[in-house]
């Protein structure tokens, strides 16, 4: 029984220390490059995308942007995945629900003063290849919006 409680616990330490339980703000292994205004992930093996200009444009647009996008130095930039892009909302904070490690966030504020945080992932909707799946960092959850529509875009790059 002690063996099952350690392992559960092992792996409950180690699923918060991936995604940013384990300090206020910041998830165990993202560190930032103020010279290149770019964000690594230790523990994914990833480079973010962060400077003050924010694309904002349709799905298709939004591949295209990553694909064709030379920054910090390199030319390997993509649109994220719905994982991806997940992996660095942080659950503790609330408009933005991003990790603090991200200097450069854009929302939008609707006729009602209510702010939109929609960033593209490059997952599409399984049930219709006409919509894509978002992330908000406003409360750092899910949706899915049709491909037309224009939302934020943060490229992301293997390292």
């Amino acid at each position: 029984m002690r063996k099952i409680i350690a392992t559960s616990l092992a792996c409950l330490l180690c699923s918060s220390a991936a995604f940013g339980v384990d300090a206020p703000g910041f998830t165990a292994g993202f560190s930032r490059d103020d010279a290149k205004n770019v964000v690594t992930d230790s523990v994914y093996k990833l480079m973010w995308q962060d400077g003050e200009e924010i694309f904002k444009g349709t799905y298709d647009e939004a591949v295209k942007y990553c694909e064709n996008l030379t920054f910090a130095g390199f030319e390997d930039w993509r649109l994220p995945t719905l994982n991806e892009l997940l992996s660095i909302t942080d659950d503790t904070r609330f408009e933005p629900a991003i990790n603090k490690a991200f200097k450069n966030i854009a929302y939008e504020t609707n006729d009602k003063g209510e702010k939109s945080y929609d960033w593209w992932s490059f997952t599409k909707y399984a049930d219709d290849p006409f919509d894509a799946w978002l992330v908000s960092f406003r409360f750092g959850d899910v949706s899915w919006s049709d491909i037309s529509y224009r939302n934020f875009v943060r490229c992301v790059r293997d390292y």
